[in-house]
């Protein structure tokens, strides 16, 4: 889709590595803006901007935003919004079609790191929410140039194409969207919101995944009140940890559910990233937060729900497919854990609020 371009590529990602898939994509994104297509990118700070890969892209006609920079280029912590963070994945072309998810620019995201195996979940958008979320990536472009963007509303020019798709698939993998956003600029908490009316209006099931569970008092209550309301609830988490904090504090807070008769799955084919809320065949969340406080409260995130049951119904079966591959935490198995265990997870438990 980026070697299509014919006007705009407007990227948003909170890693843009600079190795071979990161080179690659710029090596694109370069003979793009040559042959004069606008290319705008916003890298977060935090998420490690390489100034070598920054000075390429300038050099070659490149627009690169950095997102709430440090002021030490050594010594990021001294960044005063250190905690703000864009936490946002997007790809946008053309104003046409888009991309967002769990994924950054990066090998790892092709299980080409570390952690093996990388599960995570993105979908491609094709109609009008293209708008929204452009819309939304030049508010986070106005916040990167420290210079507001007015983004003028225009209509959605690939409407026919995206009708005759629907036609194509008789109707599947379409359907009614919205997109979610959040941040520290929100009033409310626009993305616990969002989630919490999900699961309060559940009446069959949701399912969860999510690589850091970490709800506040709130969604925690609220996941309680439905499984004692007879909610079957599902809930996904990687039984191998990108950060050792972050294991602890999961087994701490499933712990919870268990005795309530969630089922909590513990994914081992690898490193689960995805981000995704399922409830009723009636309602599919996906985008870029985690079910955690950082994401409540803090980042600057975005999410696209879907309102369609084919796509729902797709969704619950790349869940099952998950839990092919995935083991069930036993209430039994939970309760023999020992004192040194339980530690760790109470110490954690205290520093929830700001993993």
């Amino acid at each position: 889709d980026l070697k299509e371009a014919k006007h705009s590529i407007n990227m948003e990602y909170y890693i843009f590595r600079y190795d071979d898939l990161g080179k690659r994509i710029i090596d694109i994104l370069i003979k793009k803006a040559k042959n004069g297509v606008e290319v705008n990118v916003i890298i977060d700070e935090a998420g490690g901007a390489d100034r070598k890969m920054i000075k390429l892209m300038r050099d070659n006609n490149i627009n690169v935003e950095i997102f709430f920079p440090s002021p030490f280029a050594f010594f990021k912590i001294a960044n005063l919004r250190a905690n703000y963070r864009d936490h946002r994945k997007l790809c946008l072309i053309d104003s046409k079609l888009g991309y967002i998810g769990g994924f950054n620019i990066g090998l790892e995201y092709l299980s080409k790191g570390k952690l093996g195996h990388w599960r995570d979940t993105g979908v491609r958008v094709f109609g009008e929410a293209v708008l929204e979320l452009e819309k939304e990536f030049f508010f986070s472009w106005g916040i990167a140039k420290k210079k507001p963007v007015v983004y003028q509303p225009k209509e959605y020019a690939f409407e026919h194409e995206a009708f005759q798709e629907i036609i194509k698939t008789r109707g599947k993998y379409s359907g009614y969207s919205q997109v979610v956003s959040s941040g520290p600029n929100y009033q409310f908490k626009t993305m616990r919101d969002t989630f919490l009316k999900i699961i309060l209006e559940a009446k069959k099931y949701i399912y969860i995944q999510t690589p850091y569970f970490v709800p506040d008092d709130t969604i925690l209550e609220a996941l309680k009140i439905a499984a004692l309301s007879g909610v079957k609830i599902k809930i996904m988490i990687p039984d191998k940890p990108d950060h050792f904090f972050i294991y602890w504090v999961n087994q701490y807070f499933v712990g919870e559910l268990l005795d309530l008769g969630v089922t909590v799955y513990r994914y081992h084919k690898g490193f689960l990233h995805s981000k995704m809320v399922l409830a009723d065949d009636e309602v599919v969340s996906i985008g870029t937060a985690n079910f955690d406080n950082r994401s409540f409260y803090q980042n600057f995130e975005i999410n696209i729900n879907i309102y369609e049951k084919d796509i729902a119904e797709k969704f619950r079966e790349i869940f099952y497919d998950d839990m092919k591959t995935s083991s069930k935490l036993l209430r039994s198995e939970y309760s023999k854990r020992g004192f040194y265990i339980k530690s760790k997870e109470s110490i954690c438990r205290l520093l929830a609020p700001i993993l």
